[in-house]
């Protein structure tokens, strides 16, 4: 079971590297808010309007990560590739409780999309 979803991972890495530009406007992003010790995995075109959308309900709302992404279903699919492969650490909507594992696993994932 852990070598099918290892070739799916790899397979859905190299089907976005293909069709990726990096100078692209949609960014997938993981915000952490340090009161709940959570972190938002979610996407947009607009990255600081979304961030400051959130900071005026809690100010300490900071960007732990973002990936650029070509278009908003690319972008759509990685948020839901990445919902999907956490969802046992979900909290409640799109907040999920992450350790140290699962945040090098999602830099890692990032600096693969970037090469």
């Amino acid at each position: 079971a852990l070598a099918r979803q290892q070739h799916k991972l790899k397979a859905q890495i190299e089907s976005l590297k293909a069709e990726q530009k990096l100078e692209g406007k949609n960014w997938v992003y993981l915000f952490y808010n340090p009161q709940s010790q959570e972190y938002k995995i979610g996407y947009s075109a607009d990255l600081k309007t979304r961030r400051k959308s959130f900071q005026s309900v809690e100010p300490d709302i900071e960007v732990y990560l973002k990936i650029p992404v070509k278009s908003p279903r690319q972008a759509l699919s990685l948020e839901n590739f990445f919902h999907i492969e956490f969802e046992e650490k979900r909290m409640h909507g799109e907040w999920f409780r992450l350790d140290e594992i699962d945040l090098q696993k999602l830099k890692n994932f990032a600096m693969l999309l970037q090469k």
